[in-house]
């Protein structure tokens, strides 16, 4: 499910570089530490040596592909201790910029001491490749998502839905939005301790809300669309300035997919990209308020106090967070971190 770009004047500090007419294709790569997930195969396959950049070796096997991205297993020597990673490698003759804007969000936020985003290693090249290591987490949402028939229960999505309006939540108070949230850039925590924690992945289209003087952005349409189509906010495909209340939206969006299973724009075939942008956010106009309707009550009050806001009002994640808390409470469910896709609480 590829994204819309927009190029953003960013580059990797540690490795900044000037443009050679005769230079090969370049390409980025992320890695990120890969637990052992719950529904992985029972014996694992070989890997296949593909090539080795600096200490990182890099394996034919493929973790999964997206867009213009293909992702590889691969491994890293830490402290003497050799690591799983995944590589996520894209050919440069795609735009870079996305890929410059993550690497330096990743320097802003390597001191940072939130659960639920992933921590930049390093980040270096040889003659063909850029790469940034990165922590590697677990399976995203929408593998989950898809592993269990394309529903989950109500249980899942209000343990779900509690961290991701968390994760948001400190991501605005750093000052960042994060412009393409959907179920792959969501993905469950590292082996160890943190596995049943939400994490948020993809910084490549994050932006700072707050201009150079210290002001909030202004409303105003910029005539670039940045985003995933299928998730994108009304006022994104409409080609506006996005606000926090824009990621909420699309979270809410998110938690409707969890539970109705799909979207009616979500299959159909368009002929160009600008006609399914079109043609996607005029459905969202007219059908996004029957959606919301099919989830309880709790979750359309959430969804009109976000559709409320203004542009530059600060949203109130605790009154999301209590409404539906209040939910589960009704439901005598507890906030345990077990989900649908655990063996001993698959029901």
């Amino acid at each position: 499910m590829e994204s819309v770009e927009q190029p953003v004047n960013s580059c990797c500090p540690e490795h900044s570089e000037q443009k050679n007419e005769n230079e090969v294709s370049i390409s980025f790569i992320y890695l990120f530490y890969l637990p052992l997930p719950l529904l992985q195969d029972p014996k694992p396959r070989p890997l296949h040596h593909y090539k080795t950049i600096s200490d990182v070796v890099i394996y034919h096997e493929h973790v999964g592909r997206g867009g213009t991205c293909e992702v590889r297993h691969g491994n890293i020597v830490i402290n003497g201790n050799e690591v799983k990673v995944a590589v996520k490698l894209q050919n440069l003759s795609s735009k870079p910029a996305s890929f410059y804007n993550e690497a330096a969000f990743y320097t802003q936020a390597k001191n940072w001491n939130d659960i639920g985003f992933p921590k930049m290693i390093k980040c270096g090249k040889d003659a063909h490749h850029r790469f940034i290591a990165v922590e590697l987490l677990g399976q995203s949402l929408r593998k989950y998502h898809l592993k269990s028939g394309k529903q989950f229960n109500l249980r899942t999505i209000l343990l779900l839905a509690d961290q991701m309006i968390t994760l948001i939540e400190k991501l605005h108070n750093h000052g960042y939005i994060h412009r393409d949230l959907k179920p792959d850039n969501f993905v469950m925590g590292p082996e160890g301790e943190n596995s049943g924690l939400v994490y948020l992945i993809d910084f490549g289209h994050v932006e700072k809300y707050i201009d150079a003087e210290g002001f909030h952005k202004r409303e105003e349409c910029i005539h670039a669309i940045t985003g995933t189509p299928n998730f994108m906010s009304i006022s994104a495909h409409m080609g506006y300035q996005q606000s926090r209340k824009d990621d909420m939206m699309v979270l809410l969006l998110i938690f409707t997919h969890f539970f109705v299973g799909s979207f009616p724009w979500e299959h159909k075939k368009y002929p160009d990209q600008a006609t399914r942008l079109r043609e996607i956010g005029i459905e969202k106009q007219t059908s996004l308020g029957g959606l919301i309707k099919k989830m309880p009550a709790e979750f359309q009050a959430v969804y009109n106090a976000v559709e409320k806001l203004d542009f530059q009002e600060t949203p109130d994640y605790e009154k999301y967070r209590r409404i539906l808390r209040g939910l589960a409470a009704k439901n005598n469910y507890t906030y345990d971190f077990k989900y649908q896709w655990d063996k001993e609480y698959f029901f």
